[in-house]
């Protein structure tokens, strides 16, 4: 049955830790469970028919000091947590999502989810389909060579470019939306992080595949914690704001047949929040609407 419209919600870059003691530069880790309240609270009110985490949910690899433990008990409560939410929740794992010097197989089947493999998700009563690209698809010798820390540039294995590929050319007369964690496409600011260790290595060979099968609307990804629209050509590429530093906001994508809405929204957090990074160029926080094109 058709509907007028589906919402969305897109969540990025929580950086997670159950009981981390303190911060890490300007990100809140010993903030981090008020955060996720309010956050949880604000997905509920909003009554969302689901949601998508756009990964680096935890502080795992990387500088955060994260151990095996520490990581697997502060993911099982992130998603439990989630399950008490009255919508389903699709999460990537981003480069923070593995104990350093692991690959990311074992996150991949804790978000339910095959190693190195996406998911597609199908709205046919608003005539859509969500595409979530995995871009952790490191094999051993990448997180042995980005040792001793995680390697934060994203790669979408062979296998996941086939099956991204496939779900495009079988998407009918279906608007796509894409949702991925490290960046395919360069951002709208002179002054924005485009440096290839913020990118997805063969982003190439994904834009390949959106541009041959022409049905992609609007690419979703996180990663270098600001927010910034950039539109090219007849999609418009999206980085989600962080939620682990200023402005600590989350966007809400509404879907019908023809067009999408997408609007911002910044948590209400204590005085402490200030003691995070601002957005390091001006943003236009009203709503973007995209009008979709007719799917050949």
């Amino acid at each position: 049955m058709q509907r007028d419209s589906v919402t969305v919600g897109i969540v990025s870059d929580t950086h997670f830790w159950l009981d981390s003691p303190n911060g890490f530069g300007q990100q809140l880790q010993q903030h981090t469970r008020h955060i996720q309240a309010v956050l949880l609270e604000e997905l509920q009110a909003a009554q969302l028919d689901l949601a998508v985490h756009l990964g680096d949910i935890t502080c795992g690899g990387g500088n955060f000091g994260m151990s095996a433990a520490e990581f697997d008990r502060t993911l099982d409560w992130y998603l439990e947590g989630l399950q008490q939410l009255p919508f389903p929740v699709h999460l990537l794992p981003g480069n923070h999502d593995a104990v350093l010097g692991q690959t990311y197989d074992a996150v991949s089947r804790a978000l339910g989810l095959e190693p190195g493999l996406g998911r597609t998700v199908e709205l046919p009563e608003v005539g859509a389909q969500l595409e979530l690209l995995h871009s952790q698809g490191h094999d051993a010798d990448m997180i042995n060579e980005a040792l001793p820390l995680d390697p934060t540039y994203g790669y979408v294995q062979p296998e996941e470019l086939a099956r991204f590929g496939a779900a495009l050319s079988s998407a009918g007369s279906r608007n796509v939306i894409v949702f991925t964690h490290q960046l395919l496409m360069e951002m709208s600011n002179a002054n924005s992080p485009t440096a290839s260790s913020k990118t997805t290595a063969n982003r190439r060979s994904v834009l390949d595949i959106l541009e041959r099968h022409d049905k992609v609307r609007a690419v979703f990804q996180g990663h270098v914690h600001v927010y910034d629209v950039h539109p090219v050509g007849g999609v418009t590429f999206v980085v989600a704001p962080p939620i682990i530093v200023s402005p600590y906001a989350w966007l809400e994508l509404r879907l019908s047949p023809t067009n999408a809405t997408l609007q911002p929204h910044i948590l209400p957090l204590p005085d402490w929040a200030d003691q995070g990074a601002g957005n390091p160029w001006p943003v236009d926080w009203s709503p973007l609407h995209m009008p979709f094109s007719v799917v050949n």
